[in-house]
């Protein structure tokens, strides 16, 4: 008998961004990053695992904003153009007058054969990740969930649950449209939980969700268990402690310091001349994705990156957390009803891997590997399939909580970030209230109101107000929520002067063509 099972999900998400009327939108890379590192490096490692007969499963959530920019096909033609751009810097920079050193040069050399490795991997899918996910989804090899579908904070928009029904059909709606299949799970953005959102939850047809762990403060024995909320729906919680392990970028393992320092580009080291051939339509340095130096000990110069050290580093850290994965399982398993093994849940943001933590998928490739090879002693499972082997325990109630540094809504909520409610609750009291007034609409109007609502939704992602709070491109959030809330206003205002402008809104509606059917 298993000592315990582990389930690892992983939750892929980005802010819808997209901007066909520049020629190079630098917010647009953030996408182009993340495939490169994260997105494609594993579903090549998920296949490897497939392909060498390895069952380890995970759970992946990806978001519908996320599904919709995959497969966006600007959005692919400018990815092309993102790793063109890259090896053309590189070959200038290698090139007779450049004036790096030998040891950047070779790690320079080895970026431009990684990035012709990446470019052939996107070449022979076609550009068409969302299909890779589902053949793996087909194969039981991942299971594919959903989150909200412009990925809101869901308790702060508790005075319209028409918002947050609105949300979560089009979620469903849109992963049955990406990948022909109903979502079971539904990933709360920012774990962001109030039993208020229980009934809309399940009248949705969500079966479970995963809550942090101070939402069980009340109840803490039944942490590693799944646990029923009520109405159908179930919740797992995630394990603090093996968590922190992983993302904790001072105490966790990305910090080791032979692993890639995500924060020293060389853009850093350039100017902006040396950097032409990669911004050709900018006057700001902008990360290249070349990054040679190693995290080094703290208060010594940033040595270059050592790939060997660094992998070797992976396989201590891999055996360390099975190390402790194994021991924590077994003296938790003390404390579970009998006849039932504990579960440890792992969320983490997909992006850690490959992306923030360069070798993150590397690592996870190896404790999926150490896992598949230890039989029956763990069970590597996903949510879905821990449900159908072991019933949820009851619980009296989870309490309100995110996985926010204090538990709580404050990330997202907090003065340099407050005026962004009051010009949501104004624009989502102004729709709701006219499209009472909408009888019998003519399909002009409905496309009018769809796009007011498209507008509203992509407002309240929580991406903003993250990005406010931590200063980082703080004046493109807050001209995001401006901009989609001055759009809804202007279409409402037509509606109600009976003079819709058809050219205006087919403008509008070709900047976001996100969520082409609405719910």
């Amino acid at each position: 008998m298993a000592i315990g099972s582990l389930s690892l999900l992983l939750h892929a998400h980005l802010p819808y961004i997209r901007h066909p009327e520049l020629n190079h939108a630098i917010e647009e890379d953030w996408l182009f990053e993340a495939i490169s590192n994260c997105y494609l490096p594993l579903i090549e490692m998920l296949e490897r695992l497939q392909a060498d007969g390895i069952r380890t499963p995970i759970c992946l959530s990806i978001s519908p904003t996320l599904a919709s920019m995959l497969g966006d096909s600007l959005l692919q033609g400018r990815y092309f153009s993102y790793l063109e751009r890259q090896l053309v810097l590189a070959e200038s920079l290698l090139g007779s007058q450049s004036t790096l050193d030998r040891e950047a040069k070779s790690r320079l050399r080895w970026y431009s054969k990684r990035i012709e490795q990446t470019l052939n991997g996107y070449q022979q899918r076609q550009g068409n990740l969302l299909g890779a996910l589902k053949t793996l989804a087909d194969s039981g090899a991942v299971e594919l969930i959903t989150t909200a579908a412009t990925h809101p904070l869901l308790p702060l928009l508790q005075g319209h649950p028409e918002a947050i029904s609105q949300q979560l059909k089009v979620a469903a709606a849109s992963h049955r449209d990406t990948f022909g299949q109903e979502p079971t799970g539904f990933w709360l953005p920012e774990c962001g939980y109030d039993p208020a959102l229980r009934p809309m939850l399940a009248a949705a047809g969500f079966e479970y969700t995963v809550l942090d762990a101070s939402a069980l403060q009340e109840e803490p024995e039944k942490l590693h268990s799944a646990v029923e909320l009520g109405e159908g729906l179930v919740a797992f919680t995630r394990h603090d402690e093996l968590s922190k392990l992983v993302w904790d970028s001072q105490t966790g393992y990305p910090g080791h310091p032979s692993y890639r320092e995500f924060h020293l580009d060389l853009c850093h080291q350039l100017t902006l001349e040396q950097l032409s051939p990669f911004l050709p339509y900018s006057e700001v340095a902008t990360p290249t994705g070349f990054k040679l130096h190693a995290v080094s000990q703290k208060g010594q110069a940033k040595a270059y990156y050592d790939l060997q050290a660094a992998q070797a580093q992976v396989a201590q850290d891999a055996e360390h957390f099975i190390t402790q994965l194994v021991d924590q399982l077994g003296r938790e398993g003390f404390n579970q009803p009998t006849g039932q093994a504990p579960l440890f849940l792992l969320p983490f943001d997909a992006e850690l891997f490959g992306h923030w933590w360069f070798e993150g998928i590397d690592w996870l490739e190896s404790v999926l590997r150490q896992l598949g090879s230890m039989g029956r002693m763990i069970s590597c499972t996903t949510p879905s399939a821990h449900l159908e082997q072991q019933p949820p325990r009851s619980i009296t109630q989870a309490s309100p909580s995110t996985w926010g540094v204090h538990g709580d809504n404050s990330t997202w909520l907090n003065p340099q970030t407050a005026w962004i409610y009051p010009l949501l609750d104004q624009a989502l009291s102004r729709l709701s209230t006219l499209q009472a007034q909408l009888n019998d609409p003519t399909p002009l109007e409905q496309r009018l109101f769809d796009h007011a609502q498209r507008c509203s939704m992509l407002a309240q992602a929580s991406d903003w107000p993250f990005l406010i709070h931590h200063r980082v491109h703080a004046p493109y959030a807050e001209g995001r929520v401006k901009s989609y809330l001055a759009r809804l206003h202007h279409l409402l205002d037509q509606w109600e002067a009976g003079e819709i402008v058809e050219r205006e809104l087919e403008i509008l509606e070709s900047l976001d063509p996100i969520f082409p059917h609405m719910a």
